[in-house]
């Protein structure tokens, strides 16, 4: 890869290849020069630009290799977005394998049979399609929380109940010598402890726990995603 040089003050005024604004006299500016049969071409960009890596090459996997570098997995909000970020760049590489088959099938209908050339750029082809099929078909293979798994008590609200429960509890006179009436009180009183708040019936979706074990497992698959759309088998 050519050396990227850097120019405090630059002696004239050029154009940044990467945001096509001029770069004025006297700014500085970075450059490098891209190798050609007849000697280079000098490629001049902002210092705070980003040089694509297609400006790099003359090969189409520039072209992937300028999608990879605009990928931001680390902004997806959630599962979906993922999954956007990866079909949309598989649908980049599925378009440079295309390019590739289409040279192959150019230079054997020139030739009127294969080539060795013709044979490697099937392969390049071959393997960009089974990567691009890989991104666009990419699914984070862990589980991703459930809202229902993450709750708990409202505290408040179960003590007041509680409180009000324990005020409300009936009275059994057992010196009451009528039988029905005391066993009526017992009855009443039984129903009364059975009737006892539960922490359960209280209970409320904790969503910081949640956005916590979301935000967490996410991470986990922006890391997965990373790594399979990292992994070019050419």
């Amino acid at each position: 890869m050519a050396r990227t040089h850097f120019v405090k003050k630059s002696q004239k005024a050029t154009r940044c290849l990467a945001c096509g604004q001029e770069i004025p006299v006297g700014s500085s500016y970075q450059w490098f020069k891209m190798k050609t049969t007849y000697g280079g071409i000098k490629k001049s960009y902002h210092t705070g630009c980003t040089i694509p890596p297609s400006h790099r090459t003359t090969s189409r996997m520039g072209q992937i290799w300028d999608a990879q570098a605009a990928l931001d997995l680390s902004a997806a909000e959630d599962f979906d977005g993922l999954r956007e970020q990866m079909e949309a760049f598989g649908q980049e590489i599925r378009q440079v394998a295309e390019e590739y088959t289409e040279s192959a099938d150019n230079m054997e209908s020139g030739f009127g049979h294969a080539t060795y050339q013709s044979d490697e750029l099937r392969e390049r082809a071959e393997a960009l399609e089974n990567w691009a099929d890989e991104v666009e078909q990419w699914e984070f293979s862990g589980d991703e929380p459930d809202q229902d798994d993450f709750v708990m008590t409202d505290q408040e609200a179960y003590d007041e109940a509680y409180k009000a429960w324990e005020d409300g509890e009936p009275s059994v006179d057992e010196s009451e010598e009528d039988e029905d009436e005391l066993s009526a009180q017992q009855s009443e009183h039984d129903d009364w402890e059975a009737s006892e708040p539960q922490e359960s019936e209280y209970e409320i979706p904790d969503e910081e726990a949640f956005k916590e074990a979301v935000e967490e497992v996410l991470q986990e698959a922006r890391d997965d995603a990373e790594s399979t759309a990292d992994n070019c088998p050419v």
